[in-house]
């Protein structure tokens, strides 16, 4: 069912959950974004009576949705994290020894992706970074001034695990993601099961503190960079939602839809088998577009862009049997490319001037 005002109007989801009470009363609410997770959560006591709810108390999830509030909890569980420089609201009192690159990371990220167009900015020199604070500003946004950890896409791992009503685990994988869209700080759309088991232990450890420091219950899923300067695993975010890599997971024997359903509806979980299946994760639709797109700035072979597609392979979206949500994809893409060019004119020079990362990451780092 479409909700095409969902985005702008919150609330919409909540109205509609509500009209359609009666007809879906007993089902599993399983938000797959984070703008639905923070709605369910919120509501989750107006809601409890008439659905399952697959979401903690606001309480806990908000610790999730909140950059600030993520932060201090990942501090106080021990992780290692990427040096903050304090709020973006400060940048004109910033501390003298920041070193450039940095990222102007918004609180609310899909909010500011939705209105600026991008999900965070890069300022390389003090004239940048108050350019983007300005950009900031006028948006009516805050967020932190981070560090940036050198290196590119292969550069990050995510550790997905399902949190039991006793704090405990259940399941687990780790992902190594090769290609993200639009590169270095975009979403993956390019991963590998294939993980040395001495580093899918270094990022299960902090994964699990993290969620157990905030209470959490459900499934989860943590972004890692590695460190090239000290071997470290920078913590960048967790998600505790639906994620798109969720049929990688289904490979490798990891069922968290199932996991979801059955804590919500039966108040425990079964056991999952430990991962066996080793292959690609692949979004075919973002990964042919960004390789047309970017393939200059990615700085990548063909072969390198062919090896995920050589061994065992799961698709986000293309499936020769069903094609279509695929071709609405291209459709999409094709709208959003028309509807871009017709706003180009009307941008802020300011949303131009701050570039994502430099034209080639390779030749930086």
């Amino acid at each position: 069912m479409k909700l095409p005002e969902f985005g702008d109007r919150p609330d919409a989801l909540l109205e509609l959950l509500e009209r359609k009470a009666t007809l879906w009363r007993g089902r599993v609410l399983m938000p797959a974004s984070d703008l639905a997770l923070e709605v369910v959560s919120r509501d989750r006591d107006r809601l409890a009576s008439r659905y399952r709810l697959a979401v903690p108390p606001w309480e806990v999830t908000r610790i999730l949705l909140e950059k600030n509030r993520l932060r201090k909890a990942a501090e106080e569980a021990g992780l290692d994290l990427p040096r903050c420089h304090g709020p973006i609201s400060e940048a004109d009192v910033r501390p003298p020894a920041v070193r450039f690159p940095v990222v102007l990371k918004p609180a609310d990220s899909k909010r500011f992706e939705r209105r600026a167009g991008r999900r965070l900015l890069v300022a390389r020199n003090d004239e940048e970074l108050a350019q983007g604070a300005a950009v900031f500003r006028r948006l009516g946004f805050d967020g932190e001034i981070v560090e940036l950890i050198p290196g590119p896409d292969p550069f990050f791992y995510n550790y997905s695990v399902y949190m039991d009503a006793g704090g405990e685990p259940v399941g687990g994988l780790a992902m190594h993601k090769l290609r993200k869209s639009p590169p270095f700080y975009g979403v993956c759309r390019v991963a590998e099961t294939d993980v040395d088991p001495a580093v899918a232990a270094r990022l299960r450890e902090p994964t699990v503190a993290l969620l157990r420091r905030i209470g959490w219950r459900g499934m989860a899923n943590a972004e890692y960079k590695w460190d090239a300067r000290d071997g470290s695993y920078r913590f960048m975010e967790v998600n505790g939602r639906c994620f798109m890599m969720q049929g990688v997971a289904m490979a490798a024997g990891v069922n968290y839809a199932l996991l979801a359903w059955e804590d919500a509806t039966f108040d425990k979980v079964s056991a999952a088998a430990a991962p066996v299946w080793k292959g690609s994760w692949i979004h075919l639709h973002a990964d042919l577009l960004h390789a047309l797109l970017r393939r200059r700035a990615e700085g990548l072979r063909f072969r390198d862009y062919l090896a995920p597609y050589r061994g065992p392979k799961r698709y986000a979206v293309w499936s020769l049997t069903d094609p279509k949500p695929f071709l609405v994809e291209w459709a999409r893409t094709l709208r959003q490319a028309a509807a871009w060019a017709a706003r180009r004119n009307r941008r802020s020079p300011l949303l131009d001037e701050i570039q994502p990362m430099p034209a080639k990451i390779h030749d930086h780092f």
